[in-house]
């Protein structure tokens, strides 16, 4: 999946209350990253993630590199996020756009989407 790690950009916003979350990072042989949401308790499902702002593609392209930390498959996370709709995510409704492709691809507009404000190895 090319475009980089999924992240929110300057200017860019999720209109959700954000929730502390837990679970395990999913990376799939498609190059889809998702969260298995553990907690909050209601909201578990494998939710595409898009990471924090300033993280970038792990060095093998299948994790990601956040805060001078390396998240790859089978690591649990915590932090606090938001958990939305492809739709809520900008341009995320709009054919053509980052957002929806890429969310598409990973079957985000099934799933949700975890957009993390933070994170950490939990």
């Amino acid at each position: 999946m090319g475009g980089g790690l999924p992240q929110l950009h300057a200017g860019e916003s999720v209109d959700a209350a954000p929730v502390a979350f837990r679970g395990v990072l999913r990376v799939g042989a498609d190059g889809c990253q998702r969260v298995r949401v553990d907690e909050p308790a209601g909201s578990t499902a494998d939710r595409w993630a898009v990471w924090p702002t300033g993280g970038d593609l792990a060095a093998d392209g299948y994790g990601a590199a956040v805060d001078g930390e390396t998240y790859v498959d089978g690591d649990a996370v915590t932090g606090t996020g938001r958990l939305v709709d492809l739709a809520a995510l900008p341009n995320g409704a709009s054919p053509g756009s980052y957002f929806n492709g890429s969310g598409r691809y990973c079957h985000a507009d099934t799933s949700g989407v975890l957009v993390m404000d933070d994170v950490a190895h939990a």
